[in-house]
Formats: structure tokens, C-alpha cells, sequence
């Protein structure tokens, strides 16, 4: 462990800069994964329904079950909770299926939609994204492995 950390200032010059470099990629990291974020969790679709007016105030739930009901009660997990809506767009109903995970579905939601109205969704539903989770640990792991090649490229001791 001495060796690694010697007396010689030049050696502590080179970990200062892989330090800098470790702190400097934590933060813009930090910001790409903000970015991503905002992408991935539907806050970008909501923005942009919001600004060009594409919203459904006050759909009303019509029907809430839990999805394994009418399995035997040894069977049920208790959960998974869905909600129908109806809400109506030219004086034409339609229904809305909304899959709320472990919560109850709420007596009305506020719908949105890009386009095409009769292909809403809305901010309570649950949405399952596996692919973030890879992109979050990859932008968590890309400092430490930036601030290793900065140790490697410097020539630091490791003895």
C-alpha cells in the first residue's frame, strides 16, 4: 500500500488527475442518466401530449379486478391490479385498459395520446422497462472504468 501511495508528489499529481477524471465522469454521467430518464419513464411522451393538447381529462374506471380473479384463492397472488376506462372522443365511448401493477386503479385518470386518440396512456399505469435498468448500470459503471485507464494510461504503480 505504500508503494501505491509514495511520497513523490508527481505520484500524487497522477492520482489527483485520475480522481478529477473519476469526479468529472460521475457528473456528466449523472446527467446522461437524468436525460435518459426523462426518455425512458414516458416524461417526454407526456410532455409532448401535454403541449400539442392531446388530453383526455377525466376518464372514468368502469371496471377495476385484480387479474388472476376467478382462480381458485390458494392460486392468487394478490396483486396485479387493472382498470377499464371509458372516456369519449366525438361523441364516440371508448375503453382504456390500464395495468396499475400493485396498486388499486384510481376512480378516474387523466388520459393522454400522441396522435391517434383511441391509442391513449396514462401516467399511473405501471410500465415495465428492463432496458433502463441495463442503461443506468452502464452509465454507473462508466466512471470507474474511465478512471482505471486514466490509472493505466498515467503508469501508476499498483505493486
Amino acid at each position: 500500500m505504500e508503494e501505491v501511495f509514495t511520497n513523490d508528489p508527481i505520484n500524487w499529481i497522477k492520482w489527483a488527475l485520475v480522481f478529477a477524471v473519476l469526479i468529472v465522469s460521475f457528473i456528466v454521467s449523472g446527467k446522461i442518466i437524468k436525460k435518459i430518464g426523462y426518455v425512458l419513464q414516458g416524461e417526454k411522451k407526456l410532455d409532448d401530449a401535454k403541449k400539442k393538447g392531446n388530453v383526455i381529462p377525466n376518464a372514468k374506471r368502469v371496471e377495476s379486478r385484480k387479474k388472476y380473479e376467478g382462480i381458485k384463492e390458494r392460486h392468487k397472488p394478490d396483486r396485479h391490479y387493472h382498470g377499464t376506462y371509458e372516456y369519449e372522443i366525438d361523441g364516440e365511448i371508448h375503453r382504456y385498459h390500464a395495468y396499475f401493477g400493485h396498486r388499486k386503479p384510481p376512480k378516474t385518470v387523466t388520459l393522454y395520446y400522441k396522435k391517434d386518440p383511441r391509442k391513449p396512456f396514462c401516467r399511473e399505469e405501471y410500465v415495465w422497462n428492463p432496458f433502463g435498468g441495463v442503461l443506468y448500470l452502464f452509465f454507473i459503471l462508466v466512471p470507474f472504468v474511465l478512471a482505471a485507464l486514466t490509472a493505466i494510461a498515467l503508469d501508476i504503480p499498483f505493486n
